[in-house]
């Protein structure tokens, strides 16, 4: 999982990836999930394309889920929504 994170770090316009999960189901396929935290300039086409391209050939996962995020989602996740009046 070590190289697998790294690599979604690599990824251009990427910054962080949390809640990375990897999976083999029944049928022998491999599966990963991940948030992924873009950087300012990342273009979520461009990086799903990277990612994909990379898991594939480099880990053989053919099947992945990102959720891409911004930098202030990610706070907005650590601090927890606003009570609603």
């Amino acid at each position: 999982m070590d190289e697998v994170r790294r690599h979604i770090l690599e990824a251009p316009g990427v910054t962080e990836v949390h809640d990375l999960h990897a999976w083999t189901i029944t049928s022998g396929m491999n599966i990963v999930s991940a948030h992924v935290v873009l950087d300012i300039d990342g273009v979520p086409g461009d990086v799903f394309d990277h990612l994909g391209r990379c898991l594939s050939a480099d880990f053989d996962i053919n099947h992945s889920t990102f959720q891409l995020e911004t930098p202030e989602h990610v706070r907005w996740e650590a601090e927890g929504p606003e009570p609603q009046h």
